[in-house]
């Protein structure tokens, strides 16, 4: 099966990946919940329904940013492609 067949089908899923224990992301996530429980312990009830305000909207711009991104990347290597498969041994 292609690649494109795959993105087709949805086997496969540019925003999936693992994230390697012990790396900077995976501390870094850890850090986040830590923080997220300590802060919750020290919220009202309304306070916390205005984080998980704050959380949801905040995950919606992360998902925003990170397909234009993806799209911005895929562009550019795109172009990189078509100027490879172009050139013809001339000066660029």
């Amino acid at each position: 099966m292609s690649i494109l067949e795959d993105l087709y089908y949805g086997n496969v899923s540019p925003c999936d990946r693992d994230v390697k224990r012990g790396s900077k992301v995976d501390k870094l996530q850890t850090l986040v919940c830590q923080y997220e429980v300590e802060l919750n312990e020290t919220l009202t009830e309304k306070q916390k329904e205005i984080l998980e305000k704050f959380k949801d909207a905040y995950s919606e711009l992360y998902c925003c940013l990170e397909r234009d991104m993806f799209a911005q990347g895929f562009i550019i290597a795109t172009k990189i492609m078509i100027e490879v498969q172009n050139y013809r041994g001339e000066e660029i």
